[in-house]
């Protein structure tokens, strides 16, 4: 069974992380979900590692031998590895239609297992596309309900500290210089944000993962934006596409949860990288 998976562009190491297994059962309960989100991070060949001792046994299908796969070192896949991450844990079948990502199993999955109703409602497009708007309650519940502490140990491998560290510190630091530098300009911000709302709303070739034109130039200084890659791989990021996180940011600033989802970015940075955090906790 494969899987299409997610964003824009994501490295094969990490699609192949999420094809599911035909006999998966739901799961029972919010710890199930954190541990099949958290297994969803040990993609890595020991090569594309780095840390080796951060390992555990995977058996992608049951007719399969187990194999070791390592913590990944995630940097421009590090959105959609989150994002199919999640929708896996709550429902492997999550993201199978390009025109809803979120089926009918995931929100039934997410509403018995946590109560309540991630989307808030659903806009569809003139192209047949769906565009959510989640809820700021739920998203804040489910962190809480999945986040651990980083003294913690996942399974007896590795403390959380340590998972992080070898994982995706280096793209949550440059996410939060990002976040720090699109908040400088939040007229620009918004500009692009009303742009980027009307073409959902109304044009007939809107495509969800395309900002709007000019969308750098409205909000970041010119003199920056030297070359075309510029405008994916932001000048002076090495880790992520920079285009993803923005579109993260507009869409979320579209339906209200972008001040939830900045607070609880900063927990995170507090709990597991205060030197970032003391850099960035009054920027966005």
């Amino acid at each position: 069974m494969k899987k299409t998976f997610l964003f824009l562009s994501v490295p094969l190491v990490v699609l192949c992380s999420f094809i599911p297994s035909e006999d998966k059962k739901p799961p029972a309960n919010m710890q199930e979900v954190h541990e099949r989100f958290v297994e969803s991070l040990f993609t890595a060949d020991a090569e594309y590692t780095k840390d080796k001792t951060i390992s555990m046994k995977v058996k992608p299908y049951p007719e399969e031998p187990e194999m070791t796969r390592y913590i990944g070192s995630y940097c421009e896949a590090m959105i959609g590895t989150f994002y199919g991450g999640f929708q896996q844990a709550i429902d492997e079948k999550a993201g199978y239609s390009w025109y809803d990502w979120y089926g009918d199993s995931f929100k039934s999955n997410y509403k018995r297992l946590l109560g309540t109703n991630l989307i808030k409602k659903q806009v569809e497009t003139k192209t047949g596309t769906k565009f959510n708007y989640f809820d700021a309650v739920a998203i804040e519940t489910t962190f809480k309900a999945l986040y651990k502490k980083p003294t913690e140990k996942f399974k007896g491998i590795a403390t959380y500290q340590r998972i992080y560290d070898a994982s995706v510190k280096g793209f949550a630091q440059e996410s939060a210089s990002f976040m720090a530098e699109v908040m400088q300009n939040k007229k620009g911000f918004d500009e692009v944000t009303a742009k980027y709302k009307k073409a959902m709303e109304t044009s007939e070739e809107f495509y969800g993962s395309t900002l709007p034109e000019k969308v750098w130039e409205t909000i970041f200084d010119k003199s920056k934006l030297t070359k075309e890659e510029d405008y994916y791989y932001y000048p002076d990021k090495q880790c992520g596409y920079a285009h993803d996180i923005l579109l993260t940011m507009v869409r979320r600033n579209i339906d209200g949860t972008l001040p939830t989802i900045l607070k609880l970015f900063k927990q995170i940075l507090q709990d597991y990288d205060k030197p970032t955090f003391e850099k960035y906790k009054n920027a966005f």
